[in-house]
């Protein structure tokens, strides 16, 4: 289960499903880590596809900087160094 802070698109809802189908989608597995993502599917389940763990889209559309917005989020990349 996902809390959602603010959405974009979409009928308004206050938690989503959020599942694993294949090797293609990211499981959710820390409890407490906020980030932004693009989910597919839906309504009932919905999965975040490789490629869109860290939505640089909604950032360009909502003019955010990452770094403040959420700055204890740490990309994959950063934690591996």
């Amino acid at each position: 289960m996902v809390r959602v802070h603010h959405q974009l698109k979409g009928p308004q809802v206050e938690t989503l499903e959020v599942g694993e189908r294949n090797t293609c989608d990211i499981a959710l597995e820390n409890v407490g880590v906020r980030m932004r993502m693009l989910l597919v599917g839906g309504p009932e389940l919905y999965f975040l596809q490789v490629g869109q763990s860290l939505a640089e889209y909604e950032d360009k559309v909502l003019k955010s900087d990452r770094s403040t917005v959420w700055p204890h989020y740490k990309p994959v990349e950063a934690v591996s160094q």
